[in-house]
């Protein structure tokens, strides 16, 4: 009896675990919030603008733009956040701990985004390229990984750069607070 005890309160606390780690996780959670917001706006819109200008029409046009950015706004925001992760396994992988992307210094739009992008394809292309010329045969099953994360930093600067032009202020946030971070981390070393 005390053994099947401890196993459903060990079966439990595991389930009890991964949902406060589920939880815990920021950015789905936000993401919920802010498609809420957003949904709350497509009743909220058309009524207020019915109250002011007697039209229904344009304030559920209002409604659904207001929708439709702050929508595609958290998704390019939890997209970019999945392939930053990715890059983060591969480059572990790999075992060459290659540059990781800085939150704080993020393209400014899709054209600033796609120049990033081209500058990392590049970079991952150029790291295969030392590793066959130095690395001999032993050293080819690197060149995938390396490849791949080249090309998800490249997929995370175009998803960010795509995300600021559809909402400039999340850009202006992630600036003033991954900035400060820097800033305090380098003021602790000295």
């Amino acid at each position: 009896m005390p053994e099947r005890l401890t196993d459903i309160l060990s079966s439990r606390m595991l389930t009890m675990n991964a949902i406060f780690l589920l939880l815990c996780g920021v950015q789905p959670v936000r993401a919920a919030t802010e498609m809420g917001k957003a949904s709350v706006g497509l009743l909220i819109q058309p009524l207020e603008h019915y109250k002011r200008n007697r039209s229904v029409y344009a304030g559920i046009l209002r409604g659904i733009q207001a929708f439709s950015r702050v929508s595609a706004a958290e998704l390019l925001k939890m997209g970019a956040g999945a392939t930053r992760t990715a890059h983060n396994v591969t480059n572990m992988s790999t075992g060459t701990y290659s540059r990781s992307l800085a939150r704080g210094s993020q393209p400014t739009g899709l054209g600033d985004g796609m120049m990033r992008a081209a500058r990392e394809m590049q970079q991952g292309v150029d790291g295969a390229v030392q590793v066959m010329m130095k690395g001999g045969v032993q050293e080819t099953w690197r060149i995938p990984p390396i490849i791949t994360d080249g090309f998800l930093k490249a997929f995370t600067e175009v998803l960010q750069g795509l995300r600021n032009n559809v909402s400039p202020s999340d850009m202006n946030m992630d600036l003033k607070l991954y900035k400060s971070q820097a800033k305090d981390k380098t003021e602790g070393n000295n």
